[in-house]
């Protein structure tokens, strides 16, 4: 019978004569042959499970934490490559670098193993043969078309040795070396007894390194060429080779059987998915074709003719959908099979690797046939796998269901499993701990949004939008889109209706718009309402959920300070979310727009007539029309928009949107920042000073206008030729700056006046302005004291802001211009005001809570004050004019207010308060940095050469200790109270505490540090502070670090101080070792990572300058030698009292002496170190024990000195020392 008339016999019979049919052939399917020996299969069946479960017992814990492809074995097999591959370089003598290795490993093959036990079933395959499939398709230069032609003309000549050929590419692919012998593989079920004998056998060897996850470029080159060959394969296959019941069975046959041997199941699983990904293809085209077949039959059908010419149409339609309806029904027979067989098995598997490709390739065959695959049967495992305990599947899941919501034909069939598993994604984007897994759980939600603003719920959208304003840059630009989508949907939208209604009404009434602004602009002014009631809305939220507990701060928090904090915490949230949005929404940088938008009246709630307008003036700010007015809260918020829109362009400059691309922007080069910044400084000429003067009673709108002139080039004022213009601005800042009593707002206006100051193009303009200014600002600071005793005084209230209020500014000011002219007139007055700000740095020392602020004022008043002093004298070295009446003032005032700070820090009958405190004792080493410098080493000035005494600086090391004691205190008080659960009003209480000593703490690392390195203080008063490294706070550790490697600078200098250095690094190890070090075995690391900085240091200083090197016998002596001492004069006092434990934790002092071993390299210092070690120990009557465990350390450290003899060809002769210990024994 030929093959047309066996499949138009087929295709008239029924179902089970189908099947019978297949089971005439050679290969049947799986589920057959399992019925045909229950009683093998259940033997061999459970065989198996055993075999799985043990597997996934030794695998399961490492495959869930890991998404390498590798396994546990694969791992073993590379480590040992790796060895005979070191041990092999060693032989010939060579070394190569790790590099080269990997590089050597990555260009061997993969790896095949074999059994070489007799069989009946099996053979194995000569080392030399390379004329079999396997062989001609791993070749580099393979030609898979002509191979696969060969092979389906093999195929029609004889199916049962093409088929067998193919069953061994497979076994081979999976990296044995064994094939299926001829005569069985004509046996019946023949595969479940080769899979089984192969298996057992094999799993007694190390996994080898199979194609499929090869990581080399042969094994990634035969990977690509397998699969090529089988895709390509199954597509010439495709036309009548597939249907024959002999090729497609036979693959299920062996593909579907293979579960227990990793490399088997792998290659089984990623081969049967490139197979079902063709018929998957092919069946969509047939499916396709059979619709337009249905519809052409459908349309013969209902025509009213006998035409013999319909007729034999009709007839071949007929026959061709019959055709196409069988090709149909065993393709998707075909793809059932396979899906049951093994997606359903491996989708379980034990690898997440595996389970993770199971989503993929559905995924895939979903967008290929999704007439088949979007049966809720298959689209359940994406939701299934959504609760997978591996990220990596999870991920997969995720952005599968994405990749679906992109084909539109397919979304219509995902709203039931979207529903179903709706509850679960917003859970991942909400929760998930890995964040990957929930960045794409939230670009899900996005794309469910975007196609249904139903289908996430409003609780879970609100929470996601609040991500955005996270300072959190994966976060906030993975939410963004969905962001802007919302508000555009929920927000712009509904408000673009009732803007057009509400004009269109105005239209018909004939009413006059007073808007003169065209259709764009009135689009852009409803986006920016639209954004800024979003924020305002967002911004409410946050604060509400605050309230409570800012209610719960009132005794310790005014209104305004709360108010402040608000602020503050509002102006964040904004500058987040506006980072977040900028390359979503264009309107952003269109900063003209906004500021024309905000310069309009927004505050009446109708319209002006023209007389009130004609009565107002030109500067008056025109009305807006109703459907555009923001509300006070949204006004103000696009205030601070605007302000951030700003700071970004001239940060970054104009960006393209392009919400899609995921390539980072290159940054603006800095001519083309600059350029930026004139642009909008050009602009913002005319604009500011409008803003400024409309927004003038506005305290939370003023912090950010006030600082746009920052953000300008002041330099365009002198080009345009506006001197007037910028005048006008000049006296509106310092308006703001006499009037306003806010601390922030000061500082931002004394920020902005520091930015104009330094203009020279405009230096005629300040000169008229400033003087002025530092006049009103001196004198508001003699009215708060006029009538008072400022040193004895019981300030009220309104003393204490007023004091409090003008110190700030006058601090403020002589920041950055020199007011000392101004500081020392008198006036009406007694005293200056250098002397009433030395009076409240006398009350400075009171420790007065409310008077805090104006302490830190006046004592940075009174320090800036000798520094412009200096700076003048510094100008005029000679003493003509100025730098000799700079030099009477500081003759004068100099040893006065070194008085005033001494006394703070030093005296112990008064308590100020700690910050304080802190802040005198930092200003206090700055000075004595500055008059201890070279400017008055020379010139005749060395009388009023200054250096710290002795004594001050023990009254100094007094202060560090203690204050470093109640920083400890204080940050274990904070841990304590972070592990108990206290009510929310005292954890806050007793966070704002330690915040407060957390900050004075790090000034204190800060100042010593400082003063330090300037050599104001020696370097043993580091010693302390530099003890704790790794057990205070971050910041101080990276103070630390920093101080270290400063010192650098001073190991190469003369032999005296790089001894004070060395003998500062092993004071610290000592004081580490001692504080921190104990029988816990990582009680060591902070000591030993704190050895490595200061190793690398030396390294460092020695290699910085090829003339001068760090003294190595001041290495040596200070410090191994003095190590060694305090190493065994510890061990020595405690074996004394008879403490072996705590013997043996001196003895660890050793480990920290064996990293410093590097800087060593002479090896008269290792012979040096070696006689005093035996010295010692003769000395202390310790006796080294070879064996015991407690002397690790110190053979280690013996160890690592000896290996420099080695390096020179040398070794150290200990003989004598054996000589005397047998004596002894």
């Amino acid at each position: 019978m030929t093959k047309s008339a066996k499949r138009s016999s087929t295709a008239k019979e029924k179902e089970p004569a189908k099947r019978a049919a297949r089971q005439s052939t050679k290969s049947r399917s799986v589920a057959e042959m399992f019925a045909q020996q229950k009683g093998k299969r259940a033997t061999s069946s459970r065989r198996n499970q055993d075999e799985v479960s043990s597997e996934e017992e030794e695998e399961g814990s490492d495959s869930n934490a890991s998404d390498s492809e590798q396994s546990d074995s694969e791992v073993e097999i590379s480590s040992n490559k790796r060895r005979k591959t070191a041990k092999s370089l060693e032989k010939r003598g060579g070394t190569q670098s790790t590099r080269k290795q990997r590089k050597k490993k990555s260009t061997t093959s993969p790896t095949e193993v074999s059994i070489t036990h007799e069989s009946q079933l099996l053979e194995q395959i000569p080392s030399e043969q390379n004329e079999t499939l396997y062989d001609q398709v791993s070749a580099p230069d393979a030609e898979i078309e002509e191979i696969v032609a060969v092979w389906v003309e093999r195929y029609r000549r004889d199916k049962g040795d093409a088929l067998r050929n193919l069953v061994n590419f497979i076994i081979r692919g999976c990296g044995c070396m064994n094939a299926v012998t001829k005569d069985a593989f004509h046996r019946d079920d023949i595969a479940i007894a080769v899979l089984e004998e192969l298996q057992e056998e094999l799993a007694k060897f190390p996994q080898p390194e199979y194609p499929v996850i090869s990581k080399s470029k042969t094994g990634k080159i035969l990977k690509r060429n397998i699969l090529n060959f089988f895709a390509y394969m199954v597509e010439v296959c495709q036309h009548d080779i597939i249907y024959d019941g002999s090729f497609i069975e036979t693959l299920q046959n062996w593909l579907t059987t293979i579960s227990v041997y990793r490399p088997f199941r792998h290659t089984a699983t990623i081969l049967t998915f490139r197979v079902v990904k063709s018929l998957c293809t092919f069946a969509d085209k047939v499916n396709k074709e059979l619709q337009v077949v249905t519809q052409q039959l459908k349309t013969e059908n209902e025509r009213q003719t006998n035409r013999a010419r319909n007729t034999q149409k009709k007839r071949m339609l007929e026959q061709r959908s019959q055709t196409l309806n069988r090709k149909k029904t065993n393709l998707e027979e075909y793809l059932n099979d396979f899906f049951e067989g093994v997606f359903i098995h491996r989708s379980r598997d034990v690898e997440s690797v595996i389970r993770a490709e199971c989503i993929k390739e559905l995924c895939l065959w979903t967008q290929q046939y999704s007439a088949h695959y979007t049966n809720n049967i298959y689209l359940r495992h994406f939701g299934w796998s959504l609760n997978d305990s591996n990220a990596s599947v999870r991920s997969e899941a995720l952005k599968s269901i994405s990749r679906l919501y992109q084909i539109e034909k397919v979304v219509s069939c995902l709203n039931d499993f979207t529903k179903r598993f709706k509850r679960r994604i917003e859970e991942i984007a909400l929760y998930d701990i890995d964040l990957s897994v929930r960045l794409h759980g939230i670009e899900l939600c996005y794309v469910l949004f975007r196609h249904d603003h139903e289908m996430i719920s409003d609780e879970c959208r609100n929470e996601l939008m609040s991500l955005v304003f996270l300072d959190n840059e994966r976060l906030q630009k993975t939410v963004a889109p969905l962001v802007k989508t919302v508000m555009e949907a929920k927000v712009l939208d509904p408000m673009m209706e009732e803007t057009e209604k509400a004009l269109g009404a105005m239209n018909v009434d004939g009413a006059s718009t007073t808007v003169a602004a065209t259709s764009t602009v009135e689009k852009t002014w409803i986006s920016f309402k639209c954004l800024a009631t979003f924020l305002a809305e967002r911004i409410a939220d946050e604060k509400a959920k605050s309230d409570s507990t800012i209610d719960s701060l009132n005794d310790s928090l005014n209104t305004t300070t709360a108010a402040v904090l608000d602020e503050e915490n509002g102006d964040q949230l904004v500058a987040n979310a506006i980072e977040a949005l900028w390359n979503q929404m264009p309107m952003l940088q269109d900063y003209e727009s906004l500021a024309q938008y905000l310069t309009r009246d927004h505050s009446s709630s109708h319209q002006q007539d023209e007389e009130e307008l004609a009565t107002a003036g030109p500067a008056a700010p025109t009305p807006v029309e109703e459907c555009y007015r923001l509300s006070e809260e949204e006004e103000a918020v696009l205030i601070k928009v605007f302000a951030t829109s700003l700071k970004l362009i001239t940060e970054r400059g104009f960006e393209q949107v392009d919400g899609k691309t995921k390539d980072k922007k290159k940054a603006c080069d800095e001519a083309q920042l600059e350029s930026n910044r004139s642009t909008i400084s050009r602009y913002l000429v005319q604009v500011l000073p409008r803003l400024l003067t409309k927004h003038s009673d506005s305290t939370s709108k003023m912090l950010k206008l006030i600082s746009i002139p920052q953000l300008m080039n002041i330099n365009v004022y002198a080009e345009l030729r506006m001197q007037t213009e910028y005048e006008e601005l000049l006296q509106i800042v310092i308006k703001v700056y006499i009037g306003t009593t806010l601390p922030e707002l000061l500082q931002n206006c004394a920020e902005s006046l520091h930015h104009m100051f330094k203009v020279d193009l405009l230096a005629d303009v300040n000169e008229r302005q400033f003087p002025e200014l530092m006049e009103r600002v001196t004198a508001q600071v003699r009215d708060a004291c006029r009538g008072k005793d400022i040193a004895t005084a019981r300030f009220d209230d309104d003393d204490i802001h007023a004091t409090t209020t003008s110190l700030l500014r006058l601090d403020y000011l002589i920041n950055f211009i020199d007011v000392t002219d101004m500081m020392e007139e008198s006036e009406d007055m007694d005293e200056d005001v250098t002397e009433l700000v030395g009076h409240f740095v006398d009350r400075a020392s009171y420790g007065y809570k409310i008077e805090k602020q104006s302490s830190l004022s006046a004592m940075a008043i009174l320090f800036r004050y000798l520094v412009w002093k200096c700076e003048r004298v510094s100008v005029d070295p000679e003493l003509k004019e100025v730098g000799r009446a700079a030099l009477g003032k500081i003759e004068r005032r100099r040893d006065w207010v070194f008085e005033k700070f001494t006394g703070i820090v030093t005296m112990t009958d008064i308590t100020p308060l700690a910050a304080v405190k802190s802040n005198a004792f930092g200003i206090l080493m700055d000075l004595y940095w500055i008059f201890s410098s070279d400017l008055f080493a020379t010139n005749g000035l060395d009388l009023l050469l200054l250096s710290c005494s002795e004594n001050i600086q023990k009254e100094c090391e007094n202060y560090i200790v203690s204050e470093l004691e109640k920083w400890q205190e204080a940050l274990e008080k904070k841990k304590n109270k972070e592990a108990e659960d206290d009510d929310e009003v005292d954890e806050l209480e007793g966070d704002n505490e330690d915040d407060q000593v957390e900050y004075s703490g790090i000034d204190l690392v800060a100042n010593v540090a400082r003063a330090v390195t300037a050599k104001v203080l020696d370097y043993k008063y580091m010693v302390p502070i530099a003890a704790e490294y790794g057990h205070l706070e971050p910041d101080a550790d990276d103070i630390i670090k920093a101080f270290i490697e400063e010192t650098k600078k001073d190991l190469i200098g003369n032999d005296s101080q790089t001894d004070e250095v060395c003998h500062m690094y092993i004071g610290i190890l000592k004081k580490a070792f001692e504080s921190h070090v104990n029988q816990a075995p990582r009680s060591i690391d902070k000591s030993v990572s704190f050895a490595r900085l200061i190793s690398q240091t030396l390294h460092i200083a020695d290699q910085e300058d090829p003339a001068r090197h760090v003294a190595p016998h001041v290495i040596c002596d200070s410090i191994h030698i003095d190590g060694i001492n305090f190493a065994l004069e510890k061990a020595a006092e405690h074996k004394s009292h008879r403490n072996r434990a705590d013997m043996g934790v001196a003895l660890k002092f050793f480990k920290v002496l064996s990293v410093l071993v590097k800087p060593l390299n002479r090896a008269r210092d290792v012979a040096k170190i070696h006689k005093h070690i035996e010295k010692c120990l003769e000395e202390l009557d310790l006796t080294v024990e070879p064996n015991d465990k407690e002397w690790d350390a110190y053979h280690t450290y013996i160890k690592d000195i000896d290996m420099i003899l080695r390096k020179k060809g040398l070794r150290y002769d200990n003989q004598h020392v054996q000589q005397q210990a047998q004596q002894q024994q």
